[in-house]
């Protein structure tokens, strides 16, 4: 026997895939499943997850990361402390960042 499960539609709005009606949002490769959708109760609807969210950081963005992070670790600035990347802080990161 099969595990799969039988959907009365195959595309739907969000609500319908998220409580099983439908299989998928739309047709194409930007359809959202169910595993995309997340219930929201602050917003009181439903939100779906990015599934790009975390693939598509651009490199340049995690290479000057790392290079404010190593600033403030030369710094002595402690890991959670919050600073803006101003004035010396800014001068050694462009350092780091440019070598």
């Amino acid at each position: 026997m099969c595990n799969i499960t039988m959907f009365e539609k195959l595309v739907g709005s969000r609500e319908e895939v998220f409580k099983g009606i439908a299989q998928k949002t739309t047709y194409g490769k930007d359809a959202l499943f169910k595993k995309d959708i997340v219930y929201s109760p602050n917003s009181g609807g439903l939100a779906y997850k990015s599934k790009y969210k975390v693939k598509h950081v651009p490199p340049q963005l995690k290479k000057w990361t790392k290079a404010v992070q190593e600033a403030k670790k030369d710094m002595g600035i402690k890991k959670g402390e919050m600073v803006l990347v101003k004035g010396k802080l800014a001068t050694q990161a462009r350092k780091i960042f440019s070598a």
